[in-house]
Parts: structure tokens; sequence; C-alpha cells
């Protein structure tokens, strides 16, 4: 039996949550793991897994503490965080030696009672590669996989940091770890960054491109008929006025007959008054709910009649989300703000996908909608096709590249 180790952050975070996807897909498959990750989240053993938590970054800690804190208190931790971000910049992307230090000490303990055939280092935290890097130079004969579910060179621009300073720094930082590499995985939509950046180094033949891992299709024989009166149209996520607004979505079902309609937006939100105005004035039945346990939004995405994706403003952002919406089969309308918005490279792949663009005037597209919902209210997706064209966002791409490497 082959056996691995993973070298990775928050099991909570955006990159944890398609870390345990990945985690499922290898409990099915015949090997063993241990998973080095931060503190913070009770995690239980499984067949041939086993988990090993380290004390987490102190500063993350507090931002991500769950519990029920007042505006005061949550402001100073924000400050304290921004102020050692400024005071880390000139060190970025190593913002934390204690937590290396965590890793390495539970990495080094491993090493002496175990043999890996390959170490995964999970990025971002950019700690987990270097720990994934102690490893491979203890053990030359284990395969060191760099797992980039984030960009480090062509990625988000910290606070006081430019961009040009990130390029710069992250090519570094790079090459530090990624000369000791066997294999480089990196997302679809860092590629061309990747090819130009890492051109005549020697890691660049080494480059497997996958893409977010989140995409499971539900294996549905027969989804639950639309009904012709009551259409219930989810939205599941954050929404966020700069980022994500559902502004022009909301000018869209104002601007035609949508009192068959019911219109759900669950998640955290600085959208609500804007909201609160067209459920006065819209003909749709608009709904705003609380964030809910994952396992429930899953549900809830699954019941629906048609998923609605707000596209990001940011080209870079990655949208996890819409891996979710697609593996249910349901259609989905998705609102795009340019050709850049990171959703449509996927959905352009989803045959019950419709792309409504903010450019057009809310009433041509308020009957695009209408002809949609006419035509695939009561179609599922075919499952088989859905595979074949989003394989290398499942998490069997990923364990495929994973024994390939061994």
């Amino acid at each position: 039996m082959k056996h691995v180790l993973f070298i990775c952050g928050s099991m909570e975070s955006p990159n944890g949550i398609c870390v345990k996807a990945i985690v499922d897909e290898i409990s099915n498959r015949d090997i063993k793991v241990d998973f080095i990750c931060s503190s913070g989240q009770h995690l239980e053993n499984q067949r041939n897994i086993e988990f090993h938590q380290v004390k987490s970054n102190y500063f993350e800690s507090l931002l991500n503490d769950k519990k029920k804190i007042s505006l005061l208190t949550y402001n100073i931790r924000l400050n304290l965080s921004r102020i050692r971000a400024l005071i880390l910049a000139p060190v970025w992307p190593f913002f934390g030696p204690l937590y290396y230090l965590n890793l390495v000490r539970v990495a080094k303990k491993l090493l002496t009672e175990r043999s890996y055939d390959a170490v995964v280092g999970v990025y971002n935290n950019y700690e987990c590669l270097l720990a994934a890097k102690y490893v491979k130079k203890r053990q030359l004969k284990t395969k060191f996989i760099a797992y980039f579910l984030d960009s480090l060179s062509g990625g988000m621009v910290p606070r006081y940091l430019t961009e040009k300073m990130v390029y710069t720094k992250g090519l570094k930082a790079e090459r530090r770890v990624l000369n000791y590499a066997d294999k480089v995985i990196i997302m679809r939509s860092h590629e061309n960054h990747c090819i130009k950046a890492w051109q005549n180094t020697k890691w660049i033949d080494k480059v497997t491109v996958l893409d977010i891992p989140l995409y499971q299709p539900i294996d549905r024989k027969l989804r639950n008929k639309m009904s012709t009166r009551n259409i219930d149209i989810l939205y599941m996520g954050a929404l966020q006025q700069n980022l994500k607004n559902p502004r022009y979505f909301l000018e869209v079902i104002s601007n035609g007959d949508f009192s068959n309609l019911k219109v759900s937006f669950v998640g955290p939100s600085d959208c609500k008054k804007m909201i609160n105005e067209y459920q006065k004035s819209s003909k749709a039945r608009i709904v705003q709910l609380d964030s809910v346990p994952h396992d429930v939004a899953l549900n809830m995405e699954l019941n629906a009649d048609v998923l609605l994706n707000i596209g990001s403003m940011n080209t870079r952002q990655i949208p996890c989300k819409i891996f979710e919406y697609m593996s249910t089969g349901n259609p989905v309308v998705s609102i795009a703000t340019s050709d850049n918005e990171p959703s449509i490279q996927y959905l352009k792949d989803y045959s019950l996908a419709i792309i409504l663009y903010e450019g057009v005037d809310p009433k041509e597209n308020a009957k695009k909608l209408v002809e949609f919902l006419n035509v695939y209210k009561n179609i599922s997706s075919d499952r088989k096709n859905r595979t074949s064209k989003l394989y290398i966002c499942t998490p069997g791409a990923f364990v495929d590249a994973l024994y390939d490497s061994m």
C-alpha cells in the first residue's frame, strides 16, 4: 500500500474544503495518508487516513475565531493583524516561522516512524511548501508534489505590497521550493501566468494542470420537475457590493413578469439594504437567510430548481461554489461583468447554464431568462457528459495524478 504525507493549512478554509474532497476520494483508494494540518477544528481519523494537528498562525486563528465577539474586539484584532502584515511585508510570503517549526516538528517525528512514497505540500500557506521540501530532503526517495490551489507569484496582492513586488518575491520563493519538486500541480486559471513566469526553469516540464477539485457529479436519474407556478432560484454564498453584487440580477427580475419566482439569498451579505429595496418593488418573492452549515447548503442546492451565480469582479478569484452547483445537475444562471469573469470558463462546458452580461439592457436579459427557464426547467444535465468535460475539476483527477507520481 502506498503511503502519502499531506501538509496543509486549515481544513476549514476554502483550500481546506478542496483538500477534504480529496480526502474523501482517497478513502476509496488503496492509499494510506497522514495529514499534518492546522488545529482549530475536530477531525476524525478515517480508514487509512490519520490527522496530525499543529498550532495554527496566532493572528489568523484570532480573525477566524467563530466565537461571538464584539465589533470593537474584532477591529482590534484586525488592526493588530494589519500591523503584523506591515512589519512582515519585507519577508513575504514567509509569514509564520513558528507555524513552520510546528509543521516540521510533527513531520520530523513521523519520519522517524514511517517512510513515505510521496509528500504533498499545499499552497496556500507557503510554510506548508517549505515543510514538504524538508521532508523531501530528509527522505530523498519520497516524491515531492507541490500543489498550488492559489498562485504565489501571480496571485492576490497582499496589503502593503505591489503587484510587481508579489511577482518578484513570489518567483524567488517558488525557486526555493520548486527546484526540489518532482511534480507541480497548478490550477487551469494560473496556467498562462506559470508558463510565462516559469520558462527556462528546471521544473517547467514537471507541471500538471488540474483545477479546483470540487466537481463531484451526483448521479440523478430524474430531477424533481419544476413547478410552473413556483420556481425556486437559490444563491448560496457571500454577497459583497465591491466583489459579488446582486444588483444587476435584481434589475433583471424587476423588468419582467417573474411573479412565479422565489429567489433566496443564503449567506453573509453587505447588500441587505439594497435587496430590501427590491423586495418592495419586484414581483418576484425575494428572501434573505443567514449562513447555514455546509451539509445543509449542499442539500438546499440539490433541491433548488435553479442555482444563481453572481460572478466575481476579481478576475483572479476562482469560484469554488460553481463546482458544487454543476455537481447537482441543476440549471445555473450566472451574472458576468465581462468576458474575463472567472466562472465563464467552467460554465461553457456545462450544458444547463446561461450567462447574463451586465452590459446588456436588463429588459433584454429578462426575456432571455424567461426563455431559459421555459426550456430547461425540467431537464437534468447528463452525468457522464459532465464528468468527461470537467474531469480535471474532480478530486479523482488529483488522486490519479498522485498515483502517476509514485
